[in-house]
């Protein structure tokens, strides 16, 4: 006011942080920072904690923290189902078409209507400061992609020499994972990026302009250059630090 400047019109703020549903203090001995979470499980990055953090704890609304409860989130969401589709497709293109996409692979894909609509309703989310509501729609994308590769099994269709369809299935898979880093980005920088370097995709591009046809034909991957995006949080490391 004294310097004659505009008053915020609006002002974001998340409620309190608790600590295994107590009051965190320093009295009771439970304050904890994003540094020892790092510390704790041995972190190189702070994407796993930025992700649990930001998707437990809705603006507005008061979250919780604990060790378990983010081992057993960051290790299902992360790992488990986004980390290891990705890993798993990359190395079935490479076992199957030595990381090649073929022209043919190039088909309708069954996924893109899903996948597009999640865009708009993850886009609309964030523009309503809804940051833990966009998270759960992104790990219900992640679910159906998963539920994708289990019914279409292109493991069994490689086996029966039904190669196109086969490739068919890996790319519409591979496509959507795109998407994913870049939907994930705001939440996870350093494992976004790390995809869209195995998928060969631009991350610099804007939700609006998000498409299913990012992969291109060619020589994608080879076999050394795939690595897990996110390896699974140590149970042991959470174990010892609820006994501290």
């Amino acid at each position: 006011m004294a310097l004659d400047l505009p008053l915020p019109k609006q002002i974001l703020a998340h409620g309190w942080i608790t600590i295994d549903e107590s009051k965190m203090s320093k009295s009771l001995g439970n304050v904890i920072s994003p540094t020892s979470v790092l510390e704790t499980f041995e972190l190189e990055s702070p994407d796993a904690f930025r992700y649990y953090m930001a998707t437990s704890a809705p603006c507005g609304r008061d979250g919780n923290y604990s060790d378990d409860d983010f081992k057993e989130k960051v290790n299902a969401h992360l790992a488990n189902s986004m980390g290891n589709l990705l890993n798993r497709t990359l190395s079935m293109l490479v076992k199957y078409f030595d990381g090649e996409v073929k022209p043919e692979f190039k088909d309708e894909n069954p996924l893109a209507k899903k996948a597009l609509g999640t865009v708009q309703i993850v886009k609309n989310h964030f523009d309503n400061f809804e940051i833990s509501e966009a998270g759960l729609e992104i790990v219900q994308l992640v679910d159906t992609v998963n539920k994708y590769v289990q019914d279409n099994t292109p493991w069994t269709l490689a086996k029966e020499e039904k190669m196109t369809e086969c490739g068919q299935v890996l790319i519409n898979v591979l496509e959507i994972m795109c998407i994913i880093s870049a939907l994930i980005y705001p939440y996870c920088p350093n494992i976004a990026k790390e995809m869209a370097r195995q998928l060969s995709f631009d991350l610099s591009i804007k939700l609006d302009d998000l498409t299913c046809d990012n992969i291109k034909t060619g020589k994608l991957i080879s076999k050394d250059e795939i690595k897990p995006v996110f390896l699974r949080v140590d149970s042991e490391l959470a174990d010892k630090s609820s006994k501290k």
